[in-house]
């Protein structure tokens, strides 16, 4: 769910991507994977980055890659990019909006509980951006 102001000043983002995109994405993200180095990152290495990254953005072109390549490990984790918050991005899209984006997205997730618990805000917004 995305809320109206942004809750989280800094985020971890890494980028699954090819050429394409390799250049926009070494800018905006604080990690970037490129296609052609899929295979020399094992899952113990995934795993490792899977701590760190709190979103994947992914080139949409090479998504099937991707899933074979990690989604044994992000998958499970709830990692893998997500196309509804934006996370995959067309070889011609920008990078940088879509991680703003993100700053202000919360997942919402029940597991057997009949409430959502979730945060909203942090101390220094405003009360009225929180109500809101």
């Amino acid at each position: 769910m995305t809320l109206p102001h942004q809750i989280r000043s800094k985020i971890y983002v890494t980028a699954l991507v090819a050429k394409e995109l390799s250049i926009k994405a070494k800018e905006a993200c604080n990690s970037v994977i490129l296609e052609d180095d899929f295979k020399k990152h094992d899952k113990k290495v995934m795993k490792k980055v899977a701590e760190k990254t709190d979103f994947f953005v992914a080139q949409a072109n090479i998504m099937p890659k991707i899933a074979a390549a990690f989604g044994r490990v992000l998958g499970p984790r709830g990692l893998m990019p997500n196309p509804k918050i934006g996370g995959v991005i067309a070889p011609t899209g920008e990078i940088k909006p879509v991680i703003e984006k993100m700053k202000s997205v919360v997942k919402l997730e029940t597991k057997n509980e009949p409430t959502i618990k979730l945060s909203i805000g942090n101390e220094v917004m405003k009360d009225d951006d929180i109500a809101e």
